[in-house]
């Protein structure tokens, strides 16, 4: 009996240890603070309702699988309609920092120090914010290392995860993502409010923010501009 009360106080522990993710149709990444906004969007307008269709659960997270349907004429009918069909963007907030400094000093080098503003200051700094499981960011991984590649030292290149660094070093094992990793970021990322995944960020080489967006499926959405800080 005592055994069956000790299991029943560490549950809600080990529940509040996994983070809850939604994966839209157009593969972002949602969290439910973003969802619940889309979601009460949606039943506002009465067009649209987005239903859970699959949950996935693993120990440290649980990502459920979303469908949009249509409603039409008191019947909902399954549509290949986007995220796009919205016009809340989910990085707006972080958009409106465009012109300001990227606080990278908050952040911790793999040696264990923080960043310094001195350390990626003089070149452009690419920064990519993913996790392991999250299907859009590993979708972005070989576009990102063909960039790496071709700027080479001309350009920070930085992926920052929630993702423990040792959760990193094995992913890295069986997936090239030739990036200085940033890893254990989850209290700043939330304090960044960091709800959608991925987003990516360049700055200039003063740390200025000059681009924020989400997916990236073209290699010249970030080449042009590196170009012109270059």
């Amino acid at each position: 009996m005592k055994s069956f009360l000790y299991l029943l106080a560490f549950l809600p522990i080990v529940c509040s240890a996994q983070k809850t993710y939604y994966k839209m149709p157009d593969n972002q990444i949602f969290s439910k603070q973003v969802f619940d906004i889309f979601d009460k969007k949606f039943k506002n307008e009465g067009v649209f309702e987005m239903k859970i269709k699959e949950r996935i659960v693993k120990k440290d997270s649980i990502i459920n699988i979303v469908e949009i349907l249509e409603l039409k004429k008191g019947k909902a009918k399954l549509t290949s309609t986007s995220t796009k069909k919205s016009s809340f963007d989910p990085f707006t907030k972080h958009k409106e920092k465009i012109g300001e400094h990227f606080d990278i000093s908050m952040f911790k080098k793999p040696n264990g120090s923080f960043y310094d503003k001195t350390d990626i200051a003089g070149k452009p700094t690419f920064i990519n914010m993913w996790f392991i499981k999250c299907p859009p960011c590993i979708k972005e991984i070989p576009l990102f290392n063909e960039v790496k590649k071709a700027y080479g030292d001309q350009v920070n290149f930085l992926a920052i995860t929630f993702d423990t660094q040792e959760k990193v070093k094995q992913f890295l094992k069986i997936k090239d993502f030739d990036f200085t990793h940033i890893t254990d970021a989850r209290t700043q990322l939330d304090e960044m409010q960091v709800n959608a995944y991925p987003m990516n960020i360049i700055l200039d080489k003063d740390g200025v923010i000059q681009f924020v967006s989400g997916n990236v499926s073209a290699k010249r959405q970030i080449t042009d501009l590196l170009d012109k800080l270059l």
